[in-house]
């Protein structure tokens, strides 16, 4: 079976359904009832649908979720650095533990 993508997959389950509902009639001559199959096959298609929608919400807040992260971080980076300046300010730049502090961001 050759690679598809979700799209690809989508629209053959979706032309599926509805060659299936037009040809009922030569189905049901040959002794099959395609009733039940043609509402699986557009009802695991809305599923589908629907949990790619759920798909594209969770990356959305995900991307929120990572930038509120990363902006969260930022400010508190910055008020640690300004706590080492605040430190060097009281203690004098080359005070010990002022050079090991300066050593950690390297």
């Amino acid at each position: 079976m050759a690679y598809l993508k979700e799209a690809q997959k989508r629209d053959f389950i979706n032309q599926m359904a509805i060659i299936t509902k037009e040809s009922f009639d030569l189905l049901t001559e040959h002794g099959f009832d395609p009733t039940d199959r043609i509402n699986t096959l557009k009802e695991t298609l809305k599923e589908a649908r629907e949990a790619e929608g759920e798909q594209i919400d969770a990356a959305a807040r995900l991307k929120d979720a990572t930038r509120k992260s990363q902006k969260k971080l930022s400010v508190a980076y910055k008020e640690a650095s300004k706590t080492v300046d605040l430190m060097a300010g009281l203690l004098g730049k080359d005070h010990p533990l002022i050079q090991q502090i300066r050593k950690m961001r390297k």
